[in-house]
């Protein structure tokens, strides 16, 4: 096993990126190279657009995928990373034909496959888990997920790429609050269901880790990172009079093909609370910035901070009359008393 810090020995990134064998197979990924101060060439992380080419590279010249793209707001995965995790599992289920493989560099890759069929929880729209285990292993793969946008990107993303048709199914999870009902069909095998949460122990773990990724593509010391999960799983926090009720929760997810493709998970979650209760849900784009208002099943846009302002005191004026009049109702009602 590798140690910390290092990557799989069958992993293809280990070492340096070749940027000119990746900018040859993508031309658009050179105008983001370029020298750090040691004079190696680098692309600056913090930039999104540089790490989608980047990956687009990658993909291209490693694993034969000729198209692959995902839309705003949703996760660029860390290809390398990404792939540690399926050649660890390849060593779990297949430690025997891995073993083969690595003394048997000179036959046919494709006579090393072996046929395994895989669950992939939360494939999410980058599909990136049944890219690297298929074109790796030859694993066939089942992705599910609950949401629509993401479904329908990696579907297009298998379509586009005949590597991968007719070895990765896509299916969408319906009920937010189940995993494998309507998702595993009567009769059906798989050798390993795999999902990507926080491979975490503790959340000073988790805080450690990103400090040290952070002052490494920094270059200076950071000392204090906000995350955006409690150290054990993704989802939302629950937050009543200032204590913390509870983490990696679930919220219903609004089934509307009336948003636009843009709009992920966060923005149709936020949708989704507002038509099953009364609150004024804001949502701030990870990505831009930008907020976003839903109330009443109804979204609003690109909302400044003085137009969210005006919308929480309407809201906070509404809300007294109606205890006012509430109130004076059960003084003057005989009912009442």
């Amino acid at each position: 096993m590798a140690q910390k810090g290092e990557l799989h020995i069958r992993n293809k990134h280990n070492g340096q990126y070749d940027f000119p064998l990746l900018i040859e197979n993508y031309p658009p990924l050179k105008r983001f190279v370029s020298l750090n101060p040691l004079g190696v060439q680098t692309i600056n992380f913090f930039n999104p657009q540089a790490v989608k080419a980047l990956n687009k590279a990658l993909l291209i010249s490693y694993y034969g995928i000729r198209y692959w793209d995902i839309p705003k707001q949703y996760l660029c995965p860390p290809i390398p990373g990404r792939a540690d995790y399926i050649h660890y599992i390849a060593d779990l289920i297949q430690p025997d034909r891995v073993a083969k493989d690595l003394q048997a560099e000179d036959e046919d890759a494709n006579e090393q496959k072996t046929k395994r069929r895989c669950l992939d929880v939360g494939v999410g729209a980058n599909c990136i888990y049944p890219i690297i285990g298929h074109t790796e292993y030859g694993w066939t793969f089942v992705g599910s997920d609950i949401d629509p946008v993401s479904i329908e990107n990696a579907r297009k993303i298998v379509t586009c790429n005949p590597v991968l048709a007719h070895k990765i199914d896509l299916r969408l999870q319906k009920d937010s609050q189940k995993i494998f009902d309507g998702i595993i069909m009567p009769d059906e095998y798989f050798d390993v269901t795999i999902c990507n949460p926080p491979f975490h122990s503790s959340k000073e773990e988790a805080e450690d880790g990103t400090l040290r990724k952070l002052s490494s593509l920094k270059g200076t010391k950071v000392k204090k990172v906000q995350l955006n999960f409690g150290g054990s799983a993704n989802g939302a926090m629950i937050i009543a009079k200032n204590r913390i009720r509870a983490a990696g929760c679930i919220l219903p997810v609004a089934q509307t093909n009336n948003l636009p493709k843009e709009m992920g998970l966060r923005h149709r979650s936020g949708l989704g609370m507002s038509l099953e209760t009364d609150a004024i849900v804001i949502i701030v784009s990870e990505e831009r910035g930008k907020i976003s208002v839903a109330h009443n099943g109804n979204i609003q846009v690109n909302v400044t901070g003085e137009e969210l302002q005006q919308i929480l005191s309407r809201s906070k004026s509404s809300n007294a009359n109606q205890t006012t009049g509430t109130k004076q109702k059960d003084e003057t009602d005989p009912s009442s008393k």
